[in-house]
């Protein structure tokens, strides 16, 4: 009797906190992780904003096409390696084209960089960003995947070139280059509740 007891407080022990899992809310952002050949798929989406959270020393060697160099070394101060003040972070995302309503993918080299993917996320979400995603497996898997790497860098924002009549693009983009425009990034404080 003490054994059926047990196993019954057990089951509908069991039995609620499966029912509160299932009624609890989800995290606001689903997707955390984004594939390679997902992103490799999305390049050329507008919105779509790539953080290269590697030294740039690395980006320049080479990158994801369309990836913006964000150093974890320029949100800390140099002193005292403390982050930076938010209004700091939001100027500096603010002249890579980032905004809190763009789709962002962070990435790095998880076996050198000793979280820095991981330390730009949480700072995005700290100020706000509401879809951030990490790129699955990092820099290394998107080599090993055999996806294609630039080491031209992206200009601020999302400039797309006009063709203009009897030229070709490349050579209009080598004599005209686009003029970088700053976009706007106001600071605020983020309440989580």
């Amino acid at each position: 009797m003490k054994a059926l007891q047990t196993w019954l407080w057990l089951a509908v022990t069991l039995a609620s906190l499966a029912a509160a899992c299932r009624t609890s809310p989800a995290h606001p952002n689903t997707r955390l992780l984004t594939s390679p050949a997902d992103l490799a798929r999305r390049l050329d989406e507008p919105w779509l904003r790539i953080i290269d959270a590697r030294p740039a020393a690395e980006y320049a060697a080479g990158h994801v096409p369309g990836a913006r160099s964000l150093p974890v070394a320029a949100l800390r101060d140099a002193a005292t390696q403390r982050r930076k003040p938010a209004a700091e972070w939001a100027l500096h995302l603010g002249s890579l084209g980032i905004t809190r309503t763009a789709n962002i993918i962070v990435y790095d080299d998880p076996q050198h960089s000793q979280g820095a993917a991981g330390y730009v996320f949480w700072a995005l979400e700290s100020l706000g960003c509401a879809q951030v995603a990490l790129l699955d497996g990092g820099w290394p898997q998107w080599l090993a995947t055999g996806q294609r790497t630039t080491t031209y860098p992206t200009t601020t924002g999302h400039i797309p070139l006009r063709r203009r009549a009897g030229q070709e693009d490349r050579a209009h983009a080598a004599t005209n280059p686009p003029k970088p425009r700053p976009a706007r990034f106001r600071a605020r404080g983020y309440a989580r509740g």
